[in-house]
């Protein structure tokens, strides 16, 4: 399924729980949060892995479809281009730890080109985890998974931090703007910890949360408790 696909998916099942339970962007950020520790305690247990990161991912995906019609899969494409890294733009990826901000203000600030556009619109999840996987996999690798769930986590902790931060953008598309580059971001580290844990990422979120909720087993879902939480 492309993401834009997945996204439309995952808000017809659970937007109007969601917005009725979660209204506030920081209540869906919370529980991304929360999966993501959840996943981080199932790989220090040696767990099963796999519910956790479609866990994880599916929350992304409510937080993105907190706001209205967000160009996330648009972002993903611009920030990560499919055939070498944004940053060094060497395949696969070359870049050192400590790396310039510069150029990730520059990169970010560009407007999105058609080419991005048209990319966007067939855009795969499993084909933009194994896109990770060639530019980034040697790297993250060699870092190991405790690096690539830490910077999953900063990432998280840099969309809270831009809720403060967006009183100084102009115009409410910069914002949405920002936010989808920054979710963008989450999504890659998601998929990257998919790929250093040999998971197929967007398999395990069609085969948990591909049709009706799980929990309820409802076309909308009317869960009062959490339906992305420990689900198996």
């Amino acid at each position: 399924m492309d993401i834009s696909h997945c996204q439309a998916h995952l808000k017809a099942v659970y937007g109007r729980r969601n917005a009725i339970c979660l209204p506030s962007l920081n209540d869906r950020l919370s529980r991304l949060l929360l999966v993501v520790g959840e996943l981080q305690n199932a790989v220090r247990k040696k767990q099963a892995v796999g519910v956790h990161l479609a866990n994880a991912l599916a929350w992304l995906f409510a937080v993105v479809n907190h706001f209205h019609d967000l160009p996330f899969a648009a972002a993903l494409c611009h920030k990560y281009p499919p055939d070498h890294c944004g940053y060094c733009k060497a395949k696969p990826c070359q870049c050192l730890e400590a790396r310039s901000t510069v150029g990730d203000a520059e990169r970010n600030k560009a407007r999105i080109g058609l080419d991005e556009r048209s990319q966007a619109l067939n855009l795969h999840l499993d084909e933009f985890q194994a896109q990770q996987l060639e530019i980034y996999g040697v790297l993250n690798q060699r870092q190991g998974i405790d690096n690539v769930l830490l910077r999953l986590l900063k990432e998280i902790c840099e969309v809270v931090a831009l809720g403060v931060k967006t009183s100084l953008i102009e115009s409410v598309p910069e914002q949405e703007w920002e936010y989808a580059l920054e979710l963008a971001d989450v999504c890659a580290w998601i998929m990257s910890a998919g790929n250093v844990l040999d998971v197929d990422v967007s398999a395990q979120l069609a085969k948990i949360y591909g049709g009706d909720c799980p929990a309820c087993a409802k076309r909308h879902c009317e869960c009062i408790r959490d339906p992305f939480l420990n689900r198996h």
